[in-house]
């Protein structure tokens, strides 16, 4: 991550494994650690409680799908599938949000990816083109 001019995150923290989750949510957790101290997103502690809400959503979406699946040709209980699916991802997207892990969340708190690297696609690349001439560098 490339941070924005004057931003200096602090030392990441490695939250506890809330006791409550299920072994699945907390398989689920630890990825999420795993991904924000990747992501260089400054954690602390107090994070892991909302880390394991994040957590409990997302295997609350694996369980309502599996569920689904299983369930077979009941249109009422597929439905009720279907609303405790699109109810979880919604939260767990909130709470992911919170959390800096998504986009929108990391460029709101002044942190983007780098971009050297990455082959820019054609349009992409037209237009680094066109503003290096604009600006005299081409």
């Amino acid at each position: 991550m490339q941070e924005m001019p004057g931003y200096a995150p602090d030392a990441p923290e490695t939250p506890d494994v809330p006791a409550h989750l299920t072994k699945t949510a907390k398989k689920i957790f630890r990825q999420i650690v795993g991904e924000l101290v990747e992501a260089k997103i400054p954690i602390k502690r107090v994070d892991g409680h909302a880390i394991g809400m994040a957590a409990i959503c997302l295997d609350e979406v694996r369980r309502w799908s599996d569920l689904a699946e299983k369930i077979g040709t009941s249109p009422e209980m597929r439905m009720q599938c279907a609303q405790m699916v699109a109810r979880n991802q919604r939260d767990a997207q909130e709470w992911l949000g919170v959390l800096g892990a998504t986009p929108k969340s990391r460029a709101q708190m002044g942190l983007r990816g780098k971009t050297e690297g990455k082959k820019l696609g054609a349009v992409a690349s037209i237009l680094q083109q066109k503003r290096q001439v604009v600006s005299g560098a081409g």
